[in-house]
């Protein structure tokens, strides 16, 4: 359910999103890629099944990323595990990564990590770059970052065994890096332009 305060969180969304050059709309989430992989739906010759060997295991690889709609960009980090100073980190990082010195309008959720005191803090003293702007609670599905995770399972994870750790980390870092520049896969599952 839409409340006055959600609706005005999208409407500045929408206003982030058509065409101004002032402002650069991020979406950001954090997501942890198992090295238990998934058994997904596939095609085998007729009588065969599919049988997959799978580690019990907990070991996983935490990525943390924003997603720029306009141009599919994705800005992303590896971390063993996430709370308010990974995602200061993360924060300090983009700032100064990201090339355009434009405002960056970066919309999340409603993680304990990203309302800490800390960086309501960080995001005041850097107000002239950064803007956080909390989805509404409990919808993971206003968030297109969440597709770009669901993407990486499909190509990176799903129906594969990982030896070790490392290897899942490259498999992980090799997607990363191929969605690093402007591409249209990732624009066309953010479903804004």
């Amino acid at each position: 359910m839409l409340t006055q305060k959600n609706e005005k969180s999208l409407k500045k969304i929408h206003n982030a999103i058509s065409l101004n050059n002032d402002v650069e709309l991020l979406f950001y989430d954090e997501a942890f890629f198992r090295r238990e992989g998934s058994l997904t739906r596939a095609w085998y010759p007729r009588g065969h099944e599919c049988e997959m060997h799978y580690p019990i295991t907990f070991e996983k690889v935490g990525v943390c990323g924003a997603v720029n709609p306009r141009d599919g960009r994705l800005f992303s980090l590896i971390f063993d595990g996430f709370d308010s100073d990974t995602f200061l980190y993360y924060l300090r990082w983009l700032l100064r990564t990201y090339k355009p010195r434009k405002k960056i309008l970066l919309v999340l959720d409603n993680a304990s990590s990203h309302t800490s005191i800390k960086v309501a803090e960080f995001a005041d003293n850097n107000r002239r770059r950064l803007e956080l702007l909390f989805l509404p609670p409990y919808s993971p599905d206003l968030n297109p970052a969440e597709r770009i995770w669901k993407n990486l399972r499909y190509h990176v994870t799903h129906n594969v065994y990982f030896e070790d750790l490392a290897t899942l980390e490259n498999a992980v870092i090799q997607y990363l890096k191929e969605h690093a520049r402007p591409n249209e896969r990732l624009a066309s599952l953010c479903c804004i332009n």
